[in-house]
């Protein structure tokens, strides 16, 4: 049973931010604990994770609407994604799905969260900055009926992060993605998936 995976996500705040090594890698940290280490995408889409010994990957594809799987070191699919850097929707391999956004105000700037389909907060994520150091904060629901969900969404996120910095183009391409896309892709993966 996966850390990320398990009860000691709900109601925290995590940091992500560059590791110095390997180089290009990126990771979430509790308490300055590392939690994953999240590898920039390959040529063919593909983002490598490491969090404790388990090997996850996350398998992007798709211009015009990104879809992605995250599957575990078994090949068991565990969360689906499709939609934009900006919005889309997530489905546990279970079911449960979320919806993915980002909005700006004024006492936090720019964030992005994932809600469950009741409009439920589940995860929060804003960028932060001091003394030239760029990282975000990750906060987590202390609602443990998402404990299943908070680390597939934070690993899903955080593979998002990287891809955009690998294909800045995908945002322009994936711009125009729209809710009624999004859900049809998502269905389209399912299935996809299950057979």
């Amino acid at each position: 049973h996966l850390r990320m995976f398990g009860t000691s996500l709900i109601g925290q705040t995590l940091s992500w931010c560059p590791i110095p090594d390997p180089i290009d890698a990126w990771g979430f940290f509790l308490d300055d604990n590392p939690v994953a280490e999240v590898h920039r995408p390959s040529s063919r889409g593909v983002v490598r994770i490491e969090t404790g010994t388990e090997v996850l990957r996350i398998h992007f594809h798709g211009v015009s609407i990104l879809r992605a799987v995250l599957q575990a070191q078994t090949d068991e699919p565990l969360l689906l994604f499709a939609g934009s850097f900006r919005r889309g929707r997530a489905r546990l391999y279970e079911g449960s799905e979320f919806v993915f956004f980002s909005k700006i105000d004024r006492k936090n700037g720019p964030w992005v969260g994932f809600d469950d389909l009741g409009g439920a907060g589940v995860l929060r994520v804003r960028g932060r900055s001091s003394r030239g150091e760029i990282w975000s904060e990750i906060t987590t629901t202390p609602d443990g009926a998402h404990s299943r969900s908070v680390g597939p969404l934070i690993l899903l996120w955080g593979a998002l992060y990287l891809l955009r910095l690998r294909r800045p183009w995908l945002s322009l391409s994936t711009l125009a993605v729209s809710d009624r896309s999004t859900r049809r892709s998502l269905a389209l993966l399912s299935s996809g998936v299950a057979s």
